[in-house]
């Protein structure tokens, strides 16, 4: 029970047991979703720091209401679909994923998105305050 309690184990965590010096070292180990590890990357991370330091400064901009995020975001996957390499939109690709690329709404909302089959384009919206997109 010690062990457990001293490394915060819970019934089913994952232990990685090495050799060291003769001597048995445990190690919790804890699982990331695979389509998520980019989120955990030190790039990202960072990038998660700047956005709250900007929060909490109160350099972010906000939408009225939801019906004007949505006309916003609309025009922007109008743009998306009309000229990707579009400045404003800002595409890139999200470093440690295959598929997965962002865009931006606003200088506080971006939209990650994928493209799915046929002409399916997989959308996720989120502010810089969100942890996952």
């Amino acid at each position: 029970m010690f062990i457990r309690k001293s490394l915060d184990l819970t019934k089913g965590s994952i232990v990685l047991a090495k050799i060291v010096d003769n001597t048995v070292v445990l190690v919790p180990q804890r699982t990331i979703d695979k389509d998520q590890i980019w989120f955990w990357t030190e790039r990202w991370q960072k990038l998660e720091a700047e956005a709250e330091k900007d929060i909490r400064k109160g350099r972010v901009k906000t939408f009225n209401s939801v019906e004007e995020l949505f006309e916003k975001l609309k025009k922007q996957l109008k743009l998306l679909v009309s000229d990707p390499r579009s400045p404003s939109l800002r595409v890139k690709k999200i470093k440690g994923t295959k598929s997965i690329f962002e865009a931006r709404v606003n200088d506080s909302y971006r939209f990650t998105f994928e493209f799915g089959e046929e002409s399916e384009i997989i959308l996720r919206v989120h502010n810089d305050a969100l942890k996952k997109p």
